[in-house]
């Protein structure tokens, strides 16, 4: 068994501690959810949503929660009861606008996007946002529509073709949301796909925040929904919408990705698959690179936990009823941080480890190693390797990558630390297939010297969790292994040293309980080294916490 991994290509990983690469934050990466049923989140998924402490959650006021009464009278309990579970999350709320009331809106008809009556369609509106962004405070950001480029097939009652419709939407909409709280973000469209150059998204959004601006209508943040493997596909995308504000003057405008994530195309969908570490790489080599290359990105990864969808709800007002229980019932995406009963999956514990990172960065650079038997610059079948630095592949705040053509491309690899905490995150992900099983050796420069608690947690495919709420779940370990140690019983370092939450360093990253893969004392001297394997398709995430 060992052979096996003395064989495997080394990546080494230089870790300098004095070099500052920036500020590592995560938080501007949140989740989503809703548009598929009324149902309000349960107490268990408040509370894993909360132990993550996402800065905002983003939803959808769909009309299935029939805010307008046959008698006209504006009934919100049912959004209410749904509000309220949300913001106890502790998060902001932005607040997407899809709904169509039938008094408005008497023929269901998607191509329909102008109300009967824009005063009553005012009104109603206006009320709305007093109630959650004036009385209870919850919505912070108002968008207007999603994915009004493709209507019912993206989940949303109205298909809007032109920017210029869109804008008359807009601005009707947006005029009571500003004059209930003065104070709110106003943006849309949420675009189904990213703006790039020469396609409709492109021009579309040129027409949109050109008017806006010659009209005098406030827009804060554009917006669109991306789903693909590829993490380039969303770095390009970033890079595209912020051209396209720049160009038009208006560089201050915020950039939202509504809903973000891999692909999920036509392929058959199965529960294993959901629980796949390969969707978690892949996740987080996006979150990664859109991180260094796109830092003024705001993303919310679509979502939070699963939901079913009965068809009646749709029925009333969306003529496609049957393809969103197709879509998100039948055979769901499973595209969940958590399941249906709020149970964790890989991704979940993503997030765990990004909101965890230390915000100091520090300078990262990679070397094509060699197999643990080779030489210190070669690899085990003696090829030379090479190197490449930080700032040769263009990348920043603590991140590198290995040449291409060194085989190790696929690895992203970031540092970060604070007084008491040095925090290491590596992701090795293809969208091809491409990566391969890696050992990784880092080297420290300019560390803090004294004793640790060195931790390694790994997404692998491995399921080293049991589901359970708390810090339960391996905690009899964890006081077994703290009980046959006397030098350093009752330390600090010593808390949670099982699971990912109890730990300071943990509070508001973790949920439930995540058994590390290593976890030793390491005492960090001048020139500190140690080596852990990240398996292809995985995220590796190391921590040594000081006394």
């Amino acid at each position: 068994m060992l052979d096996i991994y003395t064989r495997m290509p080394n990546v080494k990983v230089r870790v300098d501690f004095g070099e500052s690469a920036g500020v590592v934050d995560f938080k501007k990466h949140s989740s989503g959810i809703g548009g598929v049923n009324p149902l309000p989140m349960s107490g268990r998924m408040i509370e894993a949503a909360a132990r993550l402490k996402p800065a905002m959650i983003r939803i959808f006021i769909q009309e299935f929660f029939f805010i307008e009464k046959g008698d006209g009278e504006l009934d919100f309990a049912a959004l209410d009861k749904y509000m309220d579970a949300v913001a106890a999350t502790g998060a902001d709320i932005m607040a997407s606008v899809c709904i169509k009331p039938p008094s408005l809106y008497p023929a269901v008809d998607e191509a329909v996007w102008r109300p009967n009556d824009v005063g009553r369609w005012q009104h109603i509106i206006g009320e709305m946002v007093k109630r959650y962004s004036v009385d209870r405070q919850y919505v912070t950001h108002w968008g207007v529509g999603n994915e009004i480029n493709i209507g019912e097939a993206g989940g949303c009652p109205y298909k809007i073709g032109s920017a210029s419709d869109y804008f008359e939407y807009y601005k009707m909409t947006v005029e009571p949301i500003l004059d209930a709280f003065p104070g709110a973000r106003v943006g849309g469209p949420s675009w189904a796909g990213i703006p790039d150059d020469g396609n409709a998204a492109e021009a579309f959004f040129e027409e949109f925040v050109r008017l806006c601006a010659g009209g005098g209508v406030q827009l804060d943040f554009i917006c669109y929904n991306v789903y693909s493997d590829d993490p380039a596909h969303h770095v390009r995308g970033a890079a595209r919408a912020k051209k396209i504000l720049e160009a038009q003057g208006a560089g201050h405008i915020g950039i939202y990705v509504t809903e973000m994530n891999i692909g999920i195309g036509n392929e058959i969908s199965i529960e294993e698959k959901a629980h796949s570490a390969k969707r978690a790489a892949g996740l987080g080599a996006v979150l990664f690179d859109l991180h260094q290359e796109a830092g003024f990105i705001n993303t919310f990864q679509y979502h939070l936990y699963d939901q079913f969808c009965d068809p009646n709800d749709f029925k009333p007002f969306f003529a496609r009823h049957r393809y969103m229980a197709n879509h998100w019932n039948d055979e769901p995406h499973r595209l969940g941080l958590l399941d249906g009963d709020g149970a964790p999956r890989p991704q979940y514990f993503l997030y765990s480890m990004l909101y965890a990172m230390a915000k100091n960065g520090a300078a990262v650079k990679l070397e094509a190693g060699g197999g643990a038997g080779a030489g210190a610059n070669g690899r085990a079948d003696g090829k030379a390797g090479a190197g490449a630095d930080a700032g040769a592949k263009g990348r920043v705040d603590g991140c590198a990558g290995v040449g291409a053509g060194d085989g190790y491309e696929n690895v992203r690899v970031m540092a970060s630390y604070n007084d008491k905490l040095y925090t290491l995150l590596a992701i090795n992900y293809s969208p091809n297939g491409a990566s391969e099983d890696f050992i990784m050796s880092f080297y420290f420069k300019n560390a803090r010297e004294g004793l640790s608690r060195l931790k390694v947690h790994r997404l692998d495919g491995e399921m080293r969790w049991d589901g359970k709420l708390g810090n339960g779940a391996q905690l009899g370990n964890d006081a077994q292994l703290r009980q046959g140690d006397n030098m350093r019983q009752g330390s600090d370092i010593w808390q949670g040293s099982d699971v990912l939450l109890g730990s300071d360093i943990w509070q508001g990253g973790g949920a439930f309980g995540l058994a590390p893969s290593e976890n030793r004392l390491a005492y960090v001297h001048e020139d500190f080294w140690f080596s852990v394997y990240a398996p292809a398709d995985s995220v590796t995430m190391i921590t040594l916490e000081y006394e």
